[in-house]
């Protein structure tokens, strides 16, 4: 049998093999490549999204695109439909004016009579013309006639119109206070608008109902202050008889007293 131990010049020239020692990271080089790896993460989140949001849009606008041609495919299709209708219509006029034509050769004492109304419609608009133009003098001669009005006349239609309507409203304000209402309108001033006048009249009636308002207050205050004064009075007077009947109840009982 063979010897296989080996020999001691090849256990000489064994070299041990050398063990690669491990690598630590420092803490700074972690932290380091933990925040590469967070931006390489947002970095690939964010295009993500990126192209997320491209893709809708570009769905988006290949869905409009679509649309839209669908819309110009339907506004082609109308525009042959309409073509085709006004080219009927055309058609079905030219027909029609044959036939008109046809009916005026045949029918010559037609065209009499409709040149006969046109000459009717243009007489009744130049009597229209005629009419307006004398409506348009008369109010040129009223107009001025109304220029030549004095002054005193021009105040009489205005007081005349003022004792109508302020007569109207004062039949229609409460009877009590139509005397107030007819002294303010006595009051015309012909130097003054009719809306001046009116306001003036307001101002007035306003003053006098809220001198009325005071007085009024007034009074009210006046007769609850005597109110007041009766009700005290009385109040001392039934105080005043309850001590005088129970000096006159004591009395009888120091009499009852004085007796046993």
């Amino acid at each position: 049998m063979a010897d296989i131990t080996p020999s001691a010049s090849l256990a000489t020239n064994i070299t041990p093999v050398k063990t690669r020692a491990k690598r630590v990271l420092t803490d700074e080089q972690k932290a380091k490549m933990l925040e590469g790896r967070r931006k390489a993460a947002a970095l690939k989140k964010q295009q993500k999204e990126k192209d997320k949001v491209e893709k809708a849009v570009e769905k988006e606008n290949k869905k409009k695109e679509k649309e839209k041609n669908k819309e110009l495919e339907l506004q082609a299709i109308q525009q042959q439909k309409d073509r085709i209708e006004v080219l009927n219509i055309s058609k079905k006029k030219k027909s029609q004016m044959r036939g008109k034509l046809r009916f005026c050769k045949n029918n010559p004492e037609l065209i009499n009579e409709v040149e006969t109304m046109i000459q009717e419609i243009e007489n009744k608009n130049n009597e229209k013309k005629n009419i307006d133009l004398e409506i348009k003098e008369i109010q040129t001669e009223i107009k001025d006639k109304q220029q030549e009005l004095t002054e005193d006349e021009e105040n009489e239609v205005y007081k005349r119109v003022w004792d109508k309507e302020a007569k109207r409203i004062e039949l229609s304000i409460p009877e009590e206070s139509r005397s107030i209402f007819r002294a303010e309108t006595e009051k015309f001033d012909f130097n003054l608008s009719l809306s001046d006048n009116i306001n003036k009249m307001i101002k007035n009636v306003e003053a006098k109902i809220q001198s009325n308002t005071e007085v009024v207050s007034a009074i009210n205050t006046e007769i609850n202050e005597t109110e007041d004064e009766i009700n005290k009075k009385k109040e001392l007077s039934q105080e005043k008889e309850k001590q005088d009947r129970n000096k006159r109840i004591n009395a009888k009982l120091q009499q009852l007293y004085s007796l046993r």
